[in-house]
């Protein structure tokens, strides 16, 4: 299962690579030895996508699990013509910042969680003993 970190990261890899100036088709089969662990297998089925003619965005869009619509709106911009290497990073970017919210999130509900289970066994303590 791809972490939200681990998409990120994956995308921060392939826009640094298509920055680099390498062709889309290059980038693909390099990317599954440089790719983190948990982009080894969609990365092997994106390399075949992209080497049967489907641009990078569909073929991210459908070997990775549950990759996000907007991203994949950016990635296709950048193929029609605003810059592949530069919508890869804002798209990196933006899954970058999902990926912070989300652990800030957590991190904000997490006290208040503690709260309430502490609450409800005190209210059941005092029910059961007390009562």
């Amino acid at each position: 299962m791809m972490t939200h970190e681990d998409l990120a990261a994956g995308l921060r890899l392939l826009s640094q690579l298509v920055a680099s100036k390498l062709s889309v088709g290059r980038v693909v089969q390099v990317f599954p030895d440089l790719a983190p662990h948990a982009w080894q297998v969609p990365a092997t089925a994106i390399r075949h996508s992209v080497s049967a003619g489907k641009p990078l965005s569909t073929a991210l869009h459908t070997h990775v699990s549950s990759f996000p619509k907007h991203l994949t709106a950016m990635i296709r911009a950048g193929e029609d013509g605003a810059g592949l290497a530069p919508a890869l990073a804002r798209a990196a970017d933006a899954a970058e910042r999902s990926s912070a919210q989300r652990r800030d999130l957590v991190q904000a509900l997490t006290y208040p969680a503690i709260l309430v289970v502490a609450s409800a066994t005190c209210v059941a303590i005092l029910a059961l003993v007390v009562l």
